[in-house]
């Protein structure tokens, strides 16, 4: 049995009998890459050592002998990051060897990107591709000591195309709808009967190179048998994911528990889920100003808090602690909240950064050091809450969930939903989303007016105008006052109420 990842697997390890091995994909690529070499073992230790037990971009300029580049805006350290980017794009594909296809558009210098400069972009990412074959030709070799990473061993793994378990009649892999590619190709090559588990309204990894492996399984005739029945949540909130998934085309609606939602306290321990990491710190600057304690499950990431921070010196002009070199590149606050305007629609991040500035920065430190209390510290609290983001809450179930309105739709995709228009690969998973994030609760649950709004606008029919062309913007649907949204959600909530005699 293949699970999605570490907490998963021991929860399976717990409710299945023994003769059942339970793994990991990295873990099954462990014990059949590293353990059976004791100089693979040797090279693992060094990024196990390293901190967030990544391999350092640092260590990409010393290896390499690389050099700043002014002809492509690019530090000899940008240039190793972005290339430990491609090598990570390639080590997560089924493809044989690193190319310009690997390299992630995210990692273009933004003033590159805003420039619309194609053949800056070609070059560098000719660049980046040559790196990252490099990198891999030393990773893979065992005499060579430079560094494993994770994902290269599942890499070799692949290309190895080992058998690996001769007894072996069936496999059963979960999550399937978020794997990826390289995953999919060692479990292609193995015998034995498969079950794939996944619900592809669940995808929202794609960001991360994940792919929907069931897809092309079902469309070559796989044997598909729906699980509509919840186990985790009752039938006001099936009713909810039922209105996102129609709106996706589902026919086979999900049937909820027959109990009713619970009205929620916010003062009394909750969970909040979020759509990104930087709107987690303005959420718990609101639970702050409530005294109300923060708990974030691993603790807030160096990345969000080197986001803010570096947002905040470049709002306040000092250019010298900006570590982000998005940021720093584009050389002051006003030309960041432009890029923020022009690109909020592909990275919703920047707009959130200038949101947090402009709204809490000179309560940053504070904010973060809210974040920042230990378990032990706050577990008694009874007006605590959670604070994660949807993506780190799937699979997972909590009694009481808010939903903050980064998770809202917009407009625009509202629109195309209910004109059946087709939708790009990022707003088909922000409505997926939106249902992971829905799905959560157990007990009770507190909507935002966006979100709200969005499942009212959903469930009500089609608009005239698909959001976004311009030449059509006359006889707009009319957006309902907050009032009216109210006594909507009170009908929807009584018309599916289930009344125990």
């Amino acid at each position: 049995m293949i699970l999605f990842n570490a907490s998963a697997r021991r929860d399976a390890e717990s409710r299945m009998p023994p003769h059942i091995k339970v793994s990991t994909g990295h873990g099954m690529a462990h014990d059949h890459i590293v353990k059976t070499s004791v100089l693979y073992q040797r090279k693992l230790e060094y990024t196990m050592n390293c901190r967030g037990k990544a391999i350092p971009a640092k260590l990409i300029v010393q290896q390499f002998a690389l050099e700043d580049r002014a002809d492509l805006e690019c530090t000899a350290g940008q240039i190793a990051g972005a290339a430990l980017a491609t090598l990570t794009a390639f080590l997560i594909s089924d493809a044989p060897s690193p190319s310009i296809a690997h390299v992630p558009r995210k990692i273009v210098p933004l003033a590159m990107r805003l420039a619309d400069d194609s053949a800056r972009e070609n070059e560098l990412s000719g660049l980046l591709a040559e790196l990252a074959g490099q990198i891999w030709g030393r990773m893979r070799n065992e005499r060579d000591r430079f560094p494993l990473s994770h994902d290269g061993y599942v890499k070799i793994l692949q290309l190895r195309e080992i058998e690996l378990s001769e007894d072996s009649e069936l496999w059963i892999m979960d999550e399937y709808q978020d794997t990826n590619l390289v995953l999919d190709a060692i479990i292609s090559h193995q015998a034995g009967q498969k079950i794939f588990i996944g619900d592809p309204y669940q995808q929202i990894y794609s960001w991360r190179g994940a792919v929907n492996a069931m897809k092309t399984r079902i469309e070559d005739g796989l044997l598909v048998m729906p699980l509509s029945q919840s186990f985790r949540f009752n039938h006001q909130i099936a009713g909810a994911a039922n209105i996102l998934l129609r709106s996706l085309g589902e026919t086979v609606p999900l049937i909820g528990q027959n109990y009713n939602l619970q009205q929620m306290d916010l003062r009394r321990h909750h969970t909040v889920l979020v759509r990104n990491n930087v709107t987690m710190l303005s959420v718990a600057a609101e639970y702050q100003g409530t005294h109300q304690s923060v708990y974030v499950p691993g603790g807030l990431t160096a990345e969000t808090r080197i986001k803010a921070e570096s947002a905040l010196a470049l709002y306040q002009g000092r250019l010298d602690d900006v570590r982000v070199s998005a940021l720093k590149s584009l050389g002051s606050w006003h030309a960041f909240e432009d890029a923020a305007k022009t690109m909020g629609h592909e990275f919703p991040e920047y707009r959130d950064l200038v949101s947090l500035i402009l709204d809490h920065g000179k309560h940053l430190t504070g904010i973060i050091q809210h974040c920042a209390k230990p378990w032990d510290e706050v577990k008694n609290d009874r007006g605590r809450i959670t604070l994660l983001t949807g993506h780190r809450a799937k699979g997972r179930e909590w009694a009481y969930t808010r939903l903050t309105s980064d998770l809202s739709l917009s407009a625009a995709v509202v629109a195309k939903l209910n004109n059946k228009a087709a939708l790009s690969e990022q707003e088909v998973e922000s409505v997926n989303l939106l249902y992971v994030a829905i799905t959560r609760c157990k007990k009770g649950i507190t909507l935002p007016n966006a979100i709200k709004q969005n499942l009212l606008d959903l469930d009500g029919g089609r608009t005239d105008d698909i959001a976004g062309d311009t030449s059509k913007n006359t006889n707009q649907k009319e957006r309902i006052s907050e009032d009216e949204a109210k006594r909507r959600t009170q009908e929807f909530i009584a018309k599916h109420r289930v009344n125990k005699s």
